[in-house]
């Protein structure tokens, strides 16, 4: 199944239905609260692959000129970089999940989502 957001992972939920299923038990009666939250070490299991495309001028010059690499270019792709760094972000907007559990029966499941 594709997901319409690039590069999507599903959250495994094992720990979560774990959690829920401790108190799917008769004689619980109570609530469960789980937090969710994205951290930090998820960035560096993210692949990075870069092809590089050249484009081939039919019609050449005869002197062709040998590019320099200069501060300024360099300054400029850091900039791009920068000024897109909120792009390259890992997250979920689920932020908490809440179950009530009458005698070990769930009763009630919520979903929090934060929005921007």
């Amino acid at each position: 199944m594709t997901h319409p957001i690039a590069n999507f992972v599903a959250i495994p939920t094992e720990k979560i239905s774990e959690a829920l299923e401790r108190c799917a038990v008769p004689g619980f009666t109570g609530n469960v609260t789980g937090h969710i939250r994205v951290l930090p070490s998820a960035a560096h299991e993210v692949e990075f692959r870069f092809e590089q495309t050249t484009l081939v001028r039919i019609q050449k010059t005869e002197d062709p000129e040998t590019p320099l690499v200069t501060n300024a270019r360099v300054a400029k792709v850091r900039r791009v970089l920068l000024e897109n760094a909120h792009r390259f972000q890992i997250g979920t907007p689920l932020s908490r999940i809440f179950a009530t559990f009458d005698n070990g029966e769930l009763r009630r499941f919520e979903v929090t989502e934060v929005s921007e």
